[in-house]
């Protein structure tokens, strides 16, 4: 064998030795519950539950949106759209509550734990839906349809 293509299989081992040994060691680390905060390896933007409620339908009517977890309700509202708008419009509406892993009862929020998103209009009853917590590092997204609050 040539000299010179053994050199050149001899780098390219190594190139390729290199290459494997870093996208193991650098690869995508799964986040568990317990260093999800609370410890240096904390990302801010993870200290508070994100929900991302989409209010489908809106008309004209005013609309409260709420959201409860483990006895902490956090809402909004929505102005129904002005007379000049004739078609139904939707709005994401992101409601946060802190997650407090170190707290007090009723919190941590954690998997498993369950939530009501709830819209209504003022003068009506709410119209819920009920589900669990399922990820600590993705929002909890859910569709009401204002169609379908009571009257």
């Amino acid at each position: 064998m040539d000299m010179s293509i053994l050199k050149t299989l001899t780098v390219v081992t190594a190139i390729a030795m290199a290459l494997i040994f870093a996208t193991t060691s650098n690869g995508i680390k799964p986040a568990y519950a317990a260093k999800v905060c609370g410890t240096s390896l904390c990302n801010a933007s993870l200290d508070k539950e994100e929900f991302d409620i989409t209010v489908q339908n809106i008309q004209h009517k005013s609309i409260d949106v709420a959201v409860t977890i483990n006895g902490k309700t956090k809402t909004h509202h929505i102005h129904g759209n002005p007379g000049i708008i004739d078609a139904p419009t939707q709005q994401i509406i992101v409601l946060k509550v802190p997650r407090n892993l170190n707290g007090e009862t009723p919190f941590p929020i954690k998997l498993g734990d369950e939530y009501t998103p709830c819209i209504r209009h003022h003068d009506s009853q709410s119209s819920c839906l009920r589900s669990s917590v399922d990820s600590l590092t993705q929002p909890q997204k859910k569709t009401l349809d204002a169609n379908y609050i009571p009257d």
